[in-house]
């Protein structure tokens, strides 16, 4: 089995791992009934979201480069998402109500990201520049989580703390987003290093951008709120 073969499905399992986790605190964050209704559609749109997804991405639907490059459609519906759930009263509940820790916990995802990340490089799919090799420094994000976590459980971090933790992994994340963007082959690119950044738009790397990428904002996003609440 060659390398390139391990990751992805090395991949593929990180996906639906966090997928699960993600949905099981979902599932412990309220017992009420009428929230149960609204905690199933969440969990039915992100499996729904995935498995489009991955279909675009096996037809070929986001390898068209030329402006604007189909892959944006993803960043825009994860934005326009994100809105959403900021804005409705209901879904923040559902969301506000997992422990505050277990939202921290779940970024240590982040770690597995940027072996497989790394490794991708290692075998020339994508350029340096998207590792901690190169200006991806994302991983730090992934090893303070635990503690960040274990302090928040403990009660041995202030709010402030923990927001501008948050802060850190938004510019870091956002950061990686950027390169990423830059590494493409449009008009847009600036890093002229082989090979470009396509490996995004094939199976099953499209769920980079399309969910573990969003997973990481959100997760920052929503811990921001609940120390600020």
């Amino acid at each position: 089995m060659s390398e390139e073969l391990i990751l992805k499905i090395g991949f593929i399992v990180l996906v639906f791992l966090c997928l699960s986790v993600f949905m099981s605190l979902l599932k412990a964050s309220s017992h009420e009934g009428a929230t149960k209704g609204l905690r199933k559609k969440v969990s039915f749109f992100l499996a729904g979201t995935v498995a489009i997804l991955l279909t675009l991405a096996r037809i070929g639907f986001f390898e068209n480069w030329s402006l604007p490059p189909r892959i944006f459609v993803i960043l825009i519906f994860w934005i326009t998402t994100l809105i959403v759930v900021f804005r409705n009263r209901n879904l923040q509940a559902i969301f506000m109500a997992i422990p505050k820790e277990k939202v921290v916990f779940l970024q240590t995802f982040r770690i597995a990201v940027e072996i497989i990340l790394w490794r991708l490089f290692i075998i020339e799919v994508i350029p340096v520049q998207m590792t901690f090799e190169g200006y991806n420094f994302d991983v730090l994000v992934g090893l303070t989580a635990p503690l960040i976590g274990y302090l928040i459980a403990g009660r041995k971090i202030s709010p402030k703390g923990v927001v501008l933790w948050n802060v850190f992994g938004l510019i870091l994340i956002t950061t990686i987003i950027t390169i990423g963007i830059v590494s493409t082959p449009t008009i847009l690119r600036v890093f002229m290093n082989d090979p470009a950044n396509t490996f995004v738009a094939s199976v099953p790397y499209v769920l980079l951008p399309g969910f573990l990428v969003p997973l990481g904002y959100f997760l920052h996003i929503l811990s921001i709120y609940q120390h600020k609440s």
